[in-house]
């Protein structure tokens, strides 16, 4: 930020515009870069030119093509998720989280009721009749020969 902020007092009249290709730095530095009020595109990677010279992939080349992209505006943007979009998907990723948690606690319970020996009689679980049942359970075991006072 310090740069551009050097770029911008040297060149008063200048118009920046960043961008990197999509990948998985994510939209942390558009972020931050839309907060300085820099226009950031992140680059989708299919829609830049193919070099075919020889050559190990680096990030001068990289800067190359992306800068290239930019200046002919030859590029394709990434779609940028929105606060609501985010809020979505956040959504979706706890609710995913939640049923697997259930699954989870639903096969303890059926595990343990068949370590005590308590089955169902019917094929199909976790139906109201299934629910009685389980509360009709008795797990306590009596011991013979002791008393419970």
């Amino acid at each position: 930020m310090k740069y551009l902020q050097q770029v911008r007092e040297i060149y008063s009249d200048c118009y920046i515009k960043c961008g990197y290709e999509a990948g998985s730095l994510g939209y942390s530095l558009y972020n931050q870069l839309a907060c300085h009020g820099i226009e950031c595109v992140i680059l989708a990677p299919t829609s830049m030119p193919e070099t075919h010279k020889k050559g190990i992939k680096n990030d001068k080349r990289d800067a190359s093509k992306i800068a290239l992209c930019l200046a002919n505006n030859t590029y394709s943007p990434v779609y940028i998720p929105t606060n609501e979009d985010d809020a979505v998907k956040e959504y979706i990723r706890m609710r995913d989280d939640q049923k697997d948690t259930v699954k989870k606690l639903k096969q303890r319970i059926l595990s343990f009721c068949a370590r005590h020996g308590k089955f169902f009689g019917d094929r199909i679980k976790w139906t109201q009749k299934h629910l009685a049942y389980l509360l009709k359970v008795n797990l306590h075991k009596k011991v013979v020969g002791t008393k419970v006072s």
